[in-house]
């Protein structure tokens, strides 16, 4: 039995990963850990095999987001633990970083792409990525995974605006658009494999498919029993517009596959089923 250690319990993830792998009790005991009040240094993870760090601070609004403790959290926490879990003889830590490190909003992204991020939050977790590398080693194994937009059932975030706009408007832009997301099982099933795998490295989970934001929407309108017309003609205008909320929606952005996959859902159909209260 592996013992998985989960910091952020009350984050979107964190949560949705302990109930993961709570589906299989003979095989993980997970310990979730509030990241309020939590203190790394007086923690013992000695019984940890690895020691999963999910929270994070992100989705607030502008006026939050400027005086919002990025690195504190995103950074000094997850460096303190992973000191802390290394100290106490843990395997393996699991950090989840995130596509903003690269400071991208259109084009394609490999392993090669230099990281520039625009925002403190991207760059608080640069930060920690790049003090996490100095705790690698043989004995303490250190992951980082660097997930697009993550959606699914109850997330937060971009995808909720999204999900508002297809439930609330007859008409949407017919865009032919790429995008890189994962959905939350998908992502779940990629920490999964790399827990089991005792992986090291950075890797970039992604969806098994390219998202089109007007394929998105239509299928939620759908989804919760809406129509909504899809008008061409004008996805070269929105591509072009300046970098902002239309530029994020409608222009491609995504990582170009070259990694192995180990998501769960394979279609965007069936990630929307499930996101909206379908099949579990």
């Amino acid at each position: 039995m592996k013992r998985i250690y989960v910091i952020g319990k009350n984050g979107y993830i964190a949560s949705s990963f302990a109930a993961w792998l709570g589906k299989e009790p003979e095989k993980y005991m997970v310990h979730a850990i509030p990241a309020r009040g939590f203190r790394p240094e007086t923690f013992d993870f000695s019984q940890a095999d690895t020691v999963v760090f999910a929270a994070g601070i992100a989705h607030l609004p502008s006026k939050a987001a400027k005086d919002a403790p990025y690195r504190e959290v995103n950074c000094d926490m997850a460096v303190a633990a992973a000191e802390k879990a290394a100290k106490d003889g843990t395997g393996q830590f699991l950090y989840l970083s995130s596509m903003s490190v690269y400071g991208a909003d259109s084009g394609a992204i490999d392993q090669s792409t230099p990281l520039f991020p625009r925002n403190e939050y991207g760059r608080s977790k640069k930060m920690a990525e790049e003090k996490l590398a100095e705790l690698s080693g043989p004995a303490f194994r250190i992951c980082i995974l660097r997930p697009p937009m993550v959606y699914g059932k109850n997330c937060r975030g971009n995808f909720q605006t999204l999900r508002r706009i297809a439930c609330s408007v007859p008409f949407f832009p017919a865009v032919r658009n790429k995008r890189s997301m994962i959905h939350i099982d998908n992502l779940c099933a990629w920490m999964q494999w790399a827990i089991d795998q005792k992986r090291s490295g950075i890797f970039l989970p992604q969806d098994p498919f390219y998202t089109c934001t007007s394929d998105m929407v239509r299928l939620i309108a759908e989804a919760n029993g809406k129509k909504n017309v899809l008008i061409p003609g004008l996805g070269g205008m929105l591509t072009r517009l300046p970098v902002g909320a239309a530029r994020k929606a409608f222009g491609s952005l995504y990582y170009v596959p070259g990694q192995e996959e180990h998501g769960v859902i394979f279609t965007l159909e069936e990630a929307i089923s499930r996101t909206e209260g379908g099949a579990e």
